[in-house]
């Protein structure tokens, strides 16, 4: 038995089976139409026959009967929802959000932002159990997890001989003691950072001294496992080093009175024969055998403050105060535009207590030296004369070498040996250039190894 026929427009035609043709009814008409399809046919309809057709697609729209649609008229489809099937669990999605404002450095505030709700939630949705993610819960895991990386970092920092590695930073009036721990493990340096803490108080020795034993006794760490501190050159710092030393001093002393206590007991409650016959099984760390804390000069920053004793001295002070005055005219108003129709790009001007900032400046100052040049007869803020400039240039090619030793004293597997190495390398190649400043630099080096 055939399908029967629902749609309207049939009844405007004829079907000859023979032929496979259907042929229109309408007065006038009698158009041939391959086939007996109702999309065909009503197309017909909408080309030829305009009133006919509007008939025919009022009596095909769905009846309604108190607002539902009747299923005998019209048949219902639901519109295809695409969508991703992931494998995600719960643990998962925590620790994505987790390494978010850790790792990553994103602040709690993105789990309650518009667009990271509209992924989350209907994750939530899906799993349900009352899992919710928002900044506060995260917070809370985040501690946890904090938590429980301490008590694994406490197993290994017990019993190992220890370096310390402490600096501070200050930004937007808050003030940060940061502490890193150093040791070795085979043949690998490994470092982990024991804490940042925000100093509330003035920054004195004993402050200092203060906070870095209460981190380590947080950790279970004993100064006598510290052989060295290494921090910048501060007269605070490096007193610090001296207090927490005598701290030192102090607990090796009742450590070693409380060893040969032990050991004078153990030889009262043995024979002389056992006492020949036995040896004591009593160690006695290395580091309680006379050790005192040791403190260690940053290389990084004697390196840097090395660089600055060279530049302070009153030629090249002079020099970069001209050359600094020549970068920031460059970015005025007037001559940013045509500066930027020439093709060149946007001025720099260094920062006065960092070195290679002003290296930078000055290096990108000569690329713009015929810009210069151009330019000056109409401002007189951009004219330098031709020594200045060569000046300039010499002073760029001496402070080469020492930016390409700045580079490596960053690596985090620096040892004394490889310090060394890169300094004494950096001396080497600034000693071949011949000009004044470079000449200097190298005595500036060798005074300060």
């Amino acid at each position: 038995m055939g399908r029967h026929q629902e749609n309207p427009a049939h009844r405007y035609f004829f079907y000859d089976k023979v032929s496979n043709k259907s042929f229109c009814k309408i007065e006038g008409c009698g158009a041939e139409i391959s086939g007996h399809h109702g999309g065909n046919l009503q197309r017909h309809l909408q080309r030829r026959h305009p009133a006919e057709h509007a008939e025919t697609s009022a009596q095909k729209r769905p009846a309604f009967v108190d607002g539902l649609t009747t299923l005998d008229v019209a048949v219902v489809k639901r519109p295809k929802i695409a969508g991703l099937h992931v494998q995600l669990s719960p643990d998962i999605i925590k620790d994505a959000c987790i390494e978010l404002v850790t790792i990553n450095g994103r602040p709690l505030s993105l789990m309650e932002d518009s667009g990271f709700r509209k992924i989350i939630d209907p994750i939530q949705e899906a799993i349900g159990n009352d899992f919710a993610i928002n900044s506060t819960n995260i917070c809370e895991m985040v501690s946890d997890v904090a938590q429980g990386e301490r008590e694994q970092l406490k197993n290994e920092l017990n019993g190992r001989l220890l370096m310390l590695k402490i600096d501070s930073a200050t930004c937007r009036d808050r003030t940060v003691l940061c502490i890193n721990v150093q040791y070795a493990d085979g043949d690998k340096i490994v470092m982990h950072t024991l804490a940042v803490k925000e100093l509330t108080e003035r920054h004195t020795t004993a402050y200092i001294s203060s906070v870095a034993k209460d981190v380590l006794h947080e950790y279970n760490v004993e100064l006598r496992q510290v052989y060295s501190v290494t921090s910048d050159n501060g007269v605070n710092m490096v007193k610090e080093v001296y207090l927490l030393s005598d701290m030192q001093e102090g607990d090796l002393s009742i450590n070693e009175n409380e060893t040969d206590a032990a050991i004078t007991l153990v030889k009262e409650e043995l024979t002389e024969a056992e006492v020949g016959s036995q040896e004591l099984d009593i160690e006695l760390d290395s580091v309680t055998q006379g050790h005192v804390l040791r403190s260690v000069r940053c290389p990084a920053h004697t390196f840097q403050l090395a660089i600055d004793d060279a530049l302070k001295e009153k030629w090249s002070s002079s020099l970069i105060c001209k050359a600094r005055r020549v970068a920031k005219e460059l970015r005025a108003q007037n001559i940013v535009i045509p500066r930027k129709k020439m093709g060149h790009e946007r001025a720099i001007v260094d920062c006065a207590t960092c070195w290679q900032s002003t290296h930078d400046m000055l290096e990108w100052l000569l690329e713009l030296r015929s810009f210069c040049e151009d330019m000056a007869p109409a401002i007189k803020a951009l004219h330098l004369i031709e020594n200045e400039w060569q000046d300039i240039a010499n002073l760029v090619c001496a402070l080469k070498p020492a930016k390409i030793a700045a580079k490596s004293l960053q690596s985090d597997q620096l040892t004394a040996g490889d310090f060394y190495g890169v300094w004494l390398q950096c001396v080497l190649c600034t000693d071949k250039i011949d000009n004044l400043f470079a000449k200097r630099l190298v005595q500036c080096l060798k005074t300060d190894t």
